[in-house]
């Protein structure tokens, strides 16, 4: 009789859309900067544990549901005391991830409104199964969403 074994599928984040963000500004202004000129309310909430093959890495988080959309949007810093979250791209300051953006009406206006903003240089769009630490902040992030957040 064959050996079977228990494979659990990969986790599919194919709705989940992943935005690299270079500002070099604290986390709580670029929220508010993000409020002021979308007109969103991203709130603080608790911070991140990333666990990378190497060491945990404590992100700052804030959180933000828009109810017209039903989009899920995070802000995770990418420069943090405990270490870089993506070495890869340490240009970086911020990620932006949107959970269910294929909702969005106008995903390419949301980009340049992003990219008027002052102090904001530059937003790309990321392919997390490019990024090696996107599966460790996707996964992390998933089992930090367990606690609730606030609406």
């Amino acid at each position: 009789m064959p050996k079977r074994s228990f494979r659990p599928d990969p986790l599919d984040y194919t709705d989940v859309a992943f935005f690299s963000i270079v500002g070099q500004m604290p986390d709580y202004k670029m929220a508010h900067k993000l409020n002021r000129a979308m007109g969103m309310k991203f709130r603080k909430v608790s911070d991140l544990p990333v666990y990378t093959k190497d060491s945990p890495v404590i992100c700052s988080l804030y959180y933000f549901y828009d109810e017209i959309f039903r989009i899920k949007y995070f802000i995770i810093k990418n420069k943090n005391e405990s270490g870089i979250l993506a070495p890869g791209i340490k240009n970086v300051d911020y990620f932006l991830l949107a959970e269910d953006f294929t909702n969005h009406l106008h995903p390419s206006e949301f980009l340049q409104k992003i990219r008027s903003i002052s102090g904001i240089l530059a937003v790309l769009k990321v392919d997390v199964n490019i990024l090696k630490e996107g599966k460790y902040i996707l996964e992390d992030l998933e089992l930090h969403r367990i606690e609730p957040m606030p609406q």
